[in-house]
């Protein structure tokens, strides 16, 4: 055997006596009109050849050229993962680090807060919060312009709408007005075509709905049962009209579910659940294929409190995210290897289109009081300086940071804001004085009392009533 891999030529006897070529045949001479016949024929069909290769040629080059543009356009704009920050897009590289900052309009004179591309990078999902409501979710074209309300029965409120894999409808818990919010969560679907919405469950509590690859719908309901919390919730898969309700991957839970996510992209889900007996206990997360949950996966030590957010990140790693600081840990083994913070709310691995980039990439702290820019400026000098004194106070919390919404200075000489982050939150309100100056009359999350409201003549504009010296509610008559 030749253990040498160059290949083997075999000898062959060489030839001594190579044999005599016979006489050539001969070929009888055509006539000449054959012949004239003969080399027309031979040209046309030349010709023909020729111009079929020229036109696969030129084919076969505009194929090429449009691949080209198509993957030039998609190198400009490559995915990424993003969350928004105080009216900003941040979009983060796959260490959790250079973040671009990109600007988002406001939608209706209030602060976009949430923002979701839809699979097919059509259009956005953008949550607004504005004074004095629970928040509205508005839809954006391409280029985050010409916002259009979604709209439910008047007075229902809507939470945690997410996208159908085709793009074309949303799935969104609505509770109903006028019924106690936590006995009455249902999941609805909402036609981008149509703008009408369609109930989907109509038994049990149902929340955090998620459409799947395969059409079926994933979601959390309530056990219908109370344990040592009071609580309990499980995750559940239906049919897209809501039908056949089933339990799902239920054996990968411990007694306290949390909370649980989706990425379409991966098709993965994840499940995040405590054994304790809080929803601040430290818990613990499984990921599996959405098909195939005796894949899954565990990672501990990872979630603490029900209000930690899961998110895939760069596909091989996931996101965990707490107050204003996320950590990024790898999908195999849960070790960290990145963080970021300050952090806000997760919109997730997206393709950031249509979004400017802002010319300030360096966050200031002002830009933790929202609505400022558009304060007079006296109020704007005022209220930065009671910012700065307020956010030097260290929080106890080391996840939350000190902000404040204003919602309106009325008149130039009335004001309403929301302020805290670090010990809890409450409404204010602020009135200019007579030598010009601003005073604060009042930080409550009950009311006002008419006392405070009549001695500055407060507007109506921004408090409406007020408590009179008996406790007794009563219409503010200022103008």
């Amino acid at each position: 055997m030749n253990d040498d891999l160059t290949p083997q030529i075999p000898e062959v006897e060489p030839i001594t006596n190579p044999p005599v070529p016979g006489p050539a045949p001969v070929t009888p001479k055509p006539k000449k009109g054959k012949k004239v016949l003969a080399i027309a024929g031979i040209l046309i069909l030349l010709i023909v050849s020729l111009a079929v290769a020229a036109f696969l040629f030129m084919q076969q080059s505009a194929k090429k050229t449009d691949n080209k543009k198509t993957s030039t356009v998609t190198a400009q704009v490559s995915e990424q993962f993003c969350y928004v920050r105080l009216s900003h897009l941040v979009c983060v590289d796959s260490a959790a680090a250079n973040p671009v900052r990109y600007d988002l309009p406001e939608v209706q004179d209030s602060a976009i807060t949430g923002l979701w591309q839809s699979p097919d990078q059509s259009r956005y999902l953008a949550r607004v919060n504005k004074s004095g409501t629970a928040g509205s979710f508005w839809l954006l074209d391409g280029s985050l312009k010409n916002p259009k309300q979604i709209t439910v029965q008047p007075g229902d409120t809507i939470n945690q709408p997410t996208w159908s894999h085709d793009s074309k409808s949303l799935f969104m818990e609505v509770n109903p007005v006028g019924v106690d919010n936590a006995r009455a969560r249902h999941i609805y679907q909402y036609s981008l075509a149509t703008g009408k919405t369609t109930k989907i469950t109509t038994t049990r509590l149902n929340t955090s709905p998620y459409q799947l690859k395969d059409g079926k719908i994933l979601y959390m309901s309530y056990s219908g049962t109370s344990d040592a919390n009071g609580v309990y919730w499980a995750p559940y898969i239906m049919d897209a009209d809501g039908s056949n309700p089933q339990p799902y991957a239920t054996k990968l839970i411990d007694k306290n579910f949390l909370a649980m996510s989706y990425d379409l992209a991966t098709n993965t889900v994840y499940l995040m659940s405590t054994s304790g007996t809080s929803d601040f206990a430290a818990g613990k997360v499984n990921y599996f294929p959405a098909d195939d949950s005796t894949k899954a996966k565990f990672i501990n030590d990872k979630v603490i409190g029900s209000f930690n957010v899961a998110a895939n990140f760069y596909n091989d790693k996931i996101l965990f995210g707490s107050g204003i600081t996320a950590t990024i840990s790898e999908m195999a083994t849960g070790k960290a290897v990145a963080s970021i913070s300050p952090f806000g709310t997760v919109s997730g691995m997206m393709r950031p289109t249509g979004v400017t980039k802002s010319e300030k990439q360096t966050e200031d702290q002002h830009e933790r009081i929202i609505g400022l820019a558009k304060a007079p400026a006296d109020f704007q000098t005022f209220i930065a300086q009671h910012f700065d004194a307020e956010a030097a106070k260290a929080c106890q919390d080391p996840t939350a940071e000190y902000g404040i919404t204003i919602y309106g200075v009325v008149r130039e000489a009335f004001a309403q804001t929301s302020e805290g982050g670090c010990d809890g939150g409450s409404t204010f309100f602020y009135a200019k004085q007579a030598d010009g100056t601003w005073v604060k009359l009042a930080a409550t999350q009950m009311g006002v009392g008419c006392d405070v409201v009549n001695k500055y003549k407060f507007t109506k504009e921004l408090i409406t009533q007020c408590f009179d010296a008996k406790g007794n509610v009563v219409a503010n008559t200022n103008t």
